[in-house]
């Protein structure tokens, strides 16, 4: 592993104690709060387009005077051009029920900027897992149009991904929530984190910049406040001066206000790179080598007596495999809440033709190893198809 990646837990070392602390006894004690969900109608394809956010609302105050990061998730469905059709992959399906399963939201809101009958045509005639995304979640899922900047600091603004940093901050200032990516699979429940009084949480990637792909935040959070104030005004068209750079400097700069920010280690939050090497331990296949499911797991039930199925900090360690059970090139993700997945500009790994049912359940990959419970209460649910083989 560490070969591939660089090892920066040291980056956030004065941290660590204080967190581990936290979530070790609070994991057992926290409770998710719930609230319903608001319901809309289903009598039409393009229903949700009618669905918009509820004005902005104070943001919930914990007993020890911290603010609670409401349970809130946004997506960013942007066009990349005019003639773009709304589709939506099996990974992106898979970020959806990850956030639905683990986060426990109260509403999940894509934005985006397609019409009615773009929305329509999609639901009727897209692929089957865009069809299959409005029925899944008929209480949580809120379709919500924007309308994206063009122009910023007297540039325009070209790509699509430059317009969705803009549109979740607005989002994020307004509302708070959490904010991912398309490519982020939710490993673990977010409750320590939402619950931890920090107004902001962000994670680091592997070369120390804070990553935008994920942000927790508070409503009017001061994080997100000024990001929303300062990227217009240094939009330079490259691609990470207003998102990776600005993040950075804006939360190591306000992480000197208590509470305000919480910086997590980059194996909490994207602990695989977009390098060559680092992409192949991740995505790689291991043909002939696949690791067996947990005993008393079947196609159709998911319950385990692995350390996954405990909370518990000593019978998690009791249970620890002996590391010579364990493939060289099975990655832990005891330690990952989120799992990014940044796959730019390099080779396809070895075996490796995208995210679909079949690579997942074959548990050949670390990716698919890290995935497959999702997957299988997925399939558990009546959610995941897995004769699917699109991608």
């Amino acid at each position: 592993m560490s070969h591939t990646i660089r090892d920066l837990r040291g980056v956030n070392r004065l941290l660590i104690p204080l967190l581990c602390g936290f979530v070790l006894g609070s994991l057992a004690t926290l409770v998710i709060s719930y609230h319903p969900a608001l319901e809309f109608s289903s009598s039409s394809p393009a229903h949700a387009i009618k669905q918009y956010l509820a004005p902005s609302s104070p943001a919930k105050t914990l007993g020890g005077g911290g603010v609670a990061i409401p349970p809130i998730v946004h997506f960013v469905q942007l066009k990349q051009d005019p003639d773009s059709e709304l589709h939506f992959s099996f990974e992106a399906f898979l970020a959806l029920y990850a956030a639905s399963h683990h986060i426990h939201p109260t509403a999940i809101y894509i934005h985006h900027d397609f019409s009615d009958d773009e929305i329509a045509n999609a639901t009727q005639h897209g692929s089957s897992w865009t069809r299959k995304m409005p029925g899944a979640f008929p209480s949580l899922l809120r379709l919500n149009r924007v309308a994206a900047p063009t122009e910023a600091n007297g540039r325009p603004i070209l790509r699509v991904e430059h317009k969705s940093d803009f549109v979740r901050l607005a989002q994020l200032q307004r509302h708070g929530g959490v904010y991912l990516d398309w490519d982020v699979v939710t490993l673990q429940p977010l409750t320590p984190l939402l619950a931890s009084g920090f107004r902001c949480v962000v994670g680091r990637q592997f070369d120390a910049f804070i990553n935008n792909g994920i942000i927790l935040a508070a409503p009017q959070s001061a994080v997100v406040r000024v990001l929303a104030r300062e990227t217009p005004r240094v939009f330079d068209g490259e691609w990470i001066t207003h998102s990776v750079k600005l993040l950075t400097r804006v939360a190591g700069r306000l992480a000197a206000s208590p509470g305000e920010v919480l910086i997590m280690d980059f194996k909490a939050f994207s602990p695989f790179s977009w390098e060559q090497g680092s992409v192949n331990l991740l995505l790689g296949r291991h043909v002939g080598e696949a690791i067996p499911k947990p005993a008393g797991v079947n196609s159709t039930s998911t319950s385990t007596s692995t350390s996954t199925s405990t909370i518990d900090p000593y019978k998690i360690w009791e249970n620890t495999q002996d590391a010579s059970a364990v493939k060289e090139w099975v990655y832990d993700f005891s330690d990952a809440i989120f799992l990014h997945k940044i796959f730019n500009s390099v080779e396809n790994p070895t075996g490796y033709a995208g995210v679909n049912v079949p690579y997942i359940l074959a548990r050949d990959s670390n990716y698919a190893l890290a995935t497959w419970p999702l997957v299988m209460e997925g399939i558990k649910a009546g959610l995941i198809d897995s004769q699917d083989t699109t991608f």
